[in-house]
């Protein structure tokens, strides 16, 4: 159950992205001046690719992360101490893989510069919803 809430909290994670991502965007806040804010935030197609890209590459940081860490253990949530310390080291490591993934994709694939400030945007967001997942889930659990 902790492996099916994880990516499902990446996922929020993700969403959470991708709303910030387009109310960032000026065109979006014009749409909104003409009256089109009900629709403009419920049809999000350009966005989806990203969505899907972006989910994909975070849950399976955070899946190997934690694996690394044995977060998937019941000792990973026994305590509300073991708990957070549990994620905030699965967090580090999913920094490190977020880290080098980009790395190597641009050194690789793509030749192009990593986007540094999508990379905090996620590992900030990743920081705070996480841990808080698995702390009230070992809270609920015990």
């Amino acid at each position: 159950r902790i492996l099916a809430g994880d990516a499902v909290s990446c996922l929020l994670v993700c969403q959470l992205l991708t709303l910030l991502d387009v109310l960032h965007n000026p065109a979006y806040w014009n749409n909104v001046e003409a009256d089109s804010f009900a629709q403009q935030a419920l049809t999000l197609p350009s966005t989806l690719p990203t969505l899907v890209t972006r989910d994909c590459e975070v849950t399976i940081a955070w899946i190997i992360a934690a694996l690394k860490n044995k977060s998937y253990t019941y000792a990973a949530i026994d305590s509300d101490a073991s708990s957070i310390k549990c994620a905030f080291f699965t967090w580090i490591d999913y920094c490190s893989v977020r880290v080098l993934y980009c790395l190597l994709v641009s050194v690789v694939f793509t030749k192009l510069p990593v986007d540094g400030w999508e990379l905090v945007r996620q590992m900030w967001i990743t920081l705070l919803m996480l841990p808080t997942f698995r702390l009230i889930y070992s809270q609920n659990n015990r």
